[in-house]
């Protein structure tokens, strides 16, 4: 009955990871629970576990565009904007500068280097742009 106490429990369990970030997203959705800034924060529980599944997802080069998904949904979010931004811009550059397997030039590194670039153009992240193109 008490969606905190089961948060609480299910973190404790699992962590931060995609179940609490999709089971609180869906309750905020539901209005089951309410999307207040965390104490000292910016940021509600909701935009909170899904920046850190992102992270999480980005902590796996392979899984990079899945984690600027997760990262760019909150983008349009207030609170959570500016955090996102700049993890965002973070997250882009490692892409690009993990490419270790392609040589600079090589069809392999310009490929991913426009996918790069096509993620920044989508989010509007001309910084994280220019870092990529300079990486």
């Amino acid at each position: 009955d008490d969606p905190y106490a089961a948060m609480a429990a299910i973190r404790q369990a699992f962590g931060d990871g995609w179940l609490i970030a999709h089971l609180w997203d869906l309750l905020c959705r539901a209005r089951a629970v309410r999307s207040d800034p965390l104490e000292g924060s910016p940021l509600s529980l909701r935009q909170y576990f899904l920046l850190q599944y992102a992270k999480a997802l980005g902590g796996v080069p392979p899984l990079w565009q899945l984690a600027a998904a997760y990262g760019g949904d909150l983008l349009s979010e207030p609170g959570a904007a500016a955090e996102a931004r700049a993890w965002l811009g973070d997250l882009l550059l490692s892409a690009a500068q993990h490419d270790s397997a392609a040589p600079a030039g090589s069809t392999l590194h310009a490929h991913k280097v426009r996918k790069l670039l096509g993620v920044c153009e989508k989010l509007g992240l001309t910084a994280a742009a220019d870092a990529v193109l300079r990486a």
